[in-house]
């Protein structure tokens, strides 16, 4: 059976892509580095150098280069917001999860994905959250994981990514493989292999059918689980992937070994001599590469087959190798659970400071949105009273004016008819006056009568 280490390798390095990849030699790039007089430019090569070294399995020269891009970066401001920041740290949040300092892996992939949400940048972002859900699966969060992978999917599937989508889909499907559900797992491995042969991705392709093979042979059918690992070794060689011809060799290795108890004579010569040909040739590229987790794998696996061979000289001695590398590596793993343990209260301490600064900001903007719909509710008020008042003032002018109106026509009636009596005084005085004898006229007569009667 296949090892759980072996498979959470897998889960995390293939999952990721990196960002600006150039596949340069180391030397190339370090001929650059002395050459290139800008800064930023230095900076750009220091993250390709550390993750040369990250696919060289050498995590520790991974952190001091990321570390020298990092010291550039920070002293520059227009750069603190820019893709390549965003690499330094998710190539330090890589390195850090190959050592097991899954605590510091999480801050640096969440520093990434901030400037990544920050810039607008949607396959950064696509890319730091699926890069966070490996650690949580890595940490054995299921739930997390999934939350953020699904997450990814969502912004990936937003402009129609289809590479990342295929990777977020593979590792959903281990994800699911880890929780010993490897029919589900399936399901998605199978969506994320269509859609990378579409893509002719032949990493994708060679992971998806590797893990199709894993799958297979956690669910006991042996004959599937060769046939898929069989499909992933020749593309591994085809694109020189010396790691997964190790791994996948190393599978095909250890299933014929295991198929080997339930043989007939004749046929248990036969997976004997294949068995040992697909380990000795993992073998040979784990010694080559220093990939210690798998080569501890392939001799408790040659142990095992030389001993059902009947070999047992051969066997005690892969045994020794192997309880040598296992001796080794659980050292190894000691020291960064140590390093796990100490960071631990840290990180929970970080995490907990978050969560209650994302409440105190969530408390703000409850209390902004309240205070903006108070303001809201109040100019609203105010304006229906303004517009009331409006309509009284233009009610009382209207009225007002009627008033002024209606007291213009009676004055002028008044007036007329003031007109009328006075034209009709006037008039009759003229009559009487004309009528009535002058003064002149009275004392005339009188004197004329005064005459006579003397």
């Amino acid at each position: 059976m296949m090892r759980y280490r072996n498979y959470i390798f897998l889960f995390f390095i293939f999952s990721f892509e990196p960002i600006f990849a150039q596949n340069k030699p180391i030397d190339s790039i370090l001929v650059l580095i002395e050459s290139d007089k800008s800064d930023l430019i230095k900076a750009a090569h220091f993250n390709e150098l550390a993750w040369q070294y990250l696919m060289l399995g050498d995590a520790d020269s991974t952190v001091v280069f990321s570390n020298k891009a990092l010291v550039i970066l920070n002293g520059s401001p227009e750069s603190e917001k820019s893709a390549n920041m965003v690499r330094t740290y998710s190539n330090l949040g890589m390195a850090n999860a190959d050592k097991g300092n899954f605590s510091s892996s999480l801050s640096y992939f969440f520093k990434a994905l901030k400037i990544s949400e920050e810039m607008g940048n949607k396959q950064l972002v696509a890319d730091n959250l699926s890069n966070v859900g490996n650690v949580y699966g890595n940490l054995g969060e299921f739930d997390k994981s999934l939350e953020y992978f699904l997450k990814a999917m969502k912004i990936s599937e937003s402009f129609d990514n289809k590479s990342k989508m295929a990777s977020t889909l593979g590792n959903i499907g281990i994800l699911y493989d880890s929780k010993n559900d490897p029919a589900k797992a399936l399901e998605y491995y199978f969506k994320a292999l269509e859609i990378h042969k579409a893509l002719n991705n032949k990493d994708g392709i060679s992971s998806n059918l590797g893990n199709i093979g894993l799958s297979y042979n956690n669910l006991g059918e042996k004959e599937k689980a060769i046939t898929y690992y069989l499909q992933a070794l020749i593309i591994t060689k085809e694109i020189g992937d010396k790691r997964g011809m190790a791994i996948w060799q190393g599978n095909i290795g250890e299933l014929y070994s295991g198929m080997m108890a339930d043989a007939s004579v004749s046929e248990k010569k036969n997976l004997g001599k294949q068995a040992e040909s697909y380990l000795l040739n993992a073998l040979e590229i784990d010694t080559t590469l220093g990939f210690l987790h798998h080569l501890e794998n392939t001799y408790h696996n040659l142990s095992e087959l030389y001993s059902q061979m009947q070999e047992y000289k051969k066997s005690l001695n892969y045994y020794q190798l192997y309880t040598s590398a296992k001796d080794s590596i659980f050292n190894d793993e000691k020291n960064k659970e140590i390093t796990r343990k100490e960071m631990s209260y840290e990180f929970e301490k970080k995490e907990a400071a978050l969560k209650a600064e994302q409440e105190k900001k969530e408390a703000v903007a409850e209390a902004d949105k309240k205070r903006q719909l108070i303001f809201f509710w109040l100019i609203s008020l105010i304006a229906i009273a303004i517009a009331v008042i409006a309509v009284i003032v233009f009610r009382s002018l209207r009225i007002t004016r009627q008033q002024k109106q209606i007291i213009e026509i009676q004055k002028q009636l008044v007036e007329e008819k003031q007109s009328e009596v006075l034209d009709s005084i006037h008039y009759a005085k003229r009559i009487q006056q004309s009528l009535l004898p002058t003064g002149k006229y009275i004392d005339k007569n009188i004197n004329r009568l005064k005459g006579k009667n003397l």
